[in-house]
C-alpha cells in the first residue's frame, strides 16, 4: 500500500507543470489557506492569499473549496502564451 508521501511526490512529478491563479474577487476568506497540504498558499498584506508556485504542486483541492470561485488553473500552454504576449508588447515598446 503506497504512503502518502508517495502519494504526493507521484501527483508532485506526474502533473504538467501548472500556475494557480487568485482573482480579485478573492473575498480573503482563507479557506484555501487552510486547505492547502503543501502549505503554498499564505496570508499577503492586504488581506488576500498569495500563492507560493515553487511549493504547490497542483492539487487543486483550493480550486474546489473557493466559496467565491476566485481561484484557477492555468496550464502550461496559458502560461507560454501570456509570456509571449508580454514579450511581443514590450518588444513594439521598446
Amino acid at each position: 500500500m503506497p504512503s502518502v508521501a508517495t502519494d504526493l511526490l507521484r501527483a508532485r512529478t506526474s502533473r504538467v507543470r501548472t500556475s494557480i491563479v487568485i482573482e480579485r474577487n478573492c473575498s480573503g476568506c482563507g479557506t484555501c489557506i487552510a486547505i492547502c497540504p503543501s502549505m503554498a498558499i499564505r496570508p499577503a498584506p492586504g488581506g488576500k492569499p498569495a500563492v507560493l508556485s515553487h511549493r504547490c504542486y497542483g492539487c487543486l483541492d483550493c480550486v474546489e473549496v473557493c466559496p467565491t470561485g476566485a481561484i484557477h488553473e492555468i496550464g502550461t500552454e496559458q502560461l507560454t502564451n501570456s509570456a509571449l504576449m508580454k514579450a511581443k508588447k514590450n518588444e513594439s515598446a521598446g
